[in-house]
């Protein structure tokens, strides 16, 4: 897969963004709140990248996001066995 960034969604107070760098891909999900902000990074290894979108291409693992979004992705990926790994700034 080549490398390229994407948005996914970016509501009011919420954000999610990707980017495929090197075969991994990366998400950065971001929420504003009134007493604090995050980020949740999500990293996924060449491997998992590819099991990911040997099982759903670009386009709908986007959809995909967008309507169900954080919980309904981690959930996806728990169902299909595809590993990752996080990080909350």
């Amino acid at each position: 897969m080549k490398d390229q960034e994407f948005g996914i969604y970016w509501e009011p107070f919420i954000s999610l963004d990707g980017e495929i760098k090197n075969g991994e891909l990366h998400l950065i999900s971001c929420v504003l709140g009134d007493d604090y902000d995050s980020e949740k990074h999500y990293f996924f290894s060449r491997e998992s990248t590819e099991k990911l979108f040997s099982i759903i291409s670009l386009e709908r693992f986007i959809q995909l996001c967008r309507s169900r979004h954080l919980s309904g992705l981690e959930a996806f990926l728990k169902r299909k066995g595809i590993k990752y790994q996080t990080h909350i700034i």
